[in-house]
């Protein structure tokens, strides 16, 4: 878990795919710009919602009853 609140001024290194991630101002923003993205097209009334084909993806969604996907 990262805090993103409190980014702190010393870079933060992790491991992702075995390979080093530093948390910069840059990529912050970068993916704060994704995120933004997403989001919108989740919003977007204009794109009907589709439920996953994926059950797995339903095992711990704490909403699975609603649409009736009770794995």
């Amino acid at each position: 878990i990262i805090p993103f609140k409190v980014f702190e001024k010393q870079p933060r290194i992790i491991k992702f795919n075995k390979q080093p991630l530093v948390f910069t101002d840059e990529l912050l923003n970068e993916f704060e710009s994704y995120l933004v993205k997403y989001v919108e097209t989740m919003l977007d009334a204009s794109k009907p919602f589709q439920q996953t084909e994926e059950e797995d993806h339903c095992k711990y969604c704490a909403y699975n009853a609603i649409c009736n996907k009770v794995v």
